[in-house]
C-alpha cells in the first residue's frame, strides 16, 4: 500500500468488484488508490485541516462507523 497494483490484485483475486467496496484506513495517503478504482473510504481518525476528495467518511473506529450506518 498505497500502490494500485495491490489493490487490483486483492480484488481479482478474492473477486472483490471495488465500486461495491469500502475501504477502511488510518492512513490518508493510502485511501486515494481504493477512491480512484471506485470504493468508497473512511479514515478512521479527523483531519484537523479538513479531508481530501477521495475520504468519503471519516470516524474514530470502525466500531463507531459501523453503528452511525446501522442507525
Amino acid at each position: 500500500k498505497p500502490n494500485p497494483l495491490v489493490y487490483d490484485r486483492f480484488c481479482a483475486i478474492h473477486g472483490v468488484d471495488p465500486k461495491a467496496s469500502i475501504f477502511h484506513e488510518d492512513r490518508i495517503e493510502n485511501l486515494k488508490p481504493a477512491y480512484d478504482m471506485g470504493m468508497r473510504t473512511v479514515l478512521l481518525h479527523t483531519v484537523p485541516d479538513g479531508q481530501p476528495e477521495y475520504v468519503d467518511y471519516t470516524s474514530r473506529s470502525i466500531a463507531d462507523w459501523l453503528s452511525n450506518v446501522w442507525e
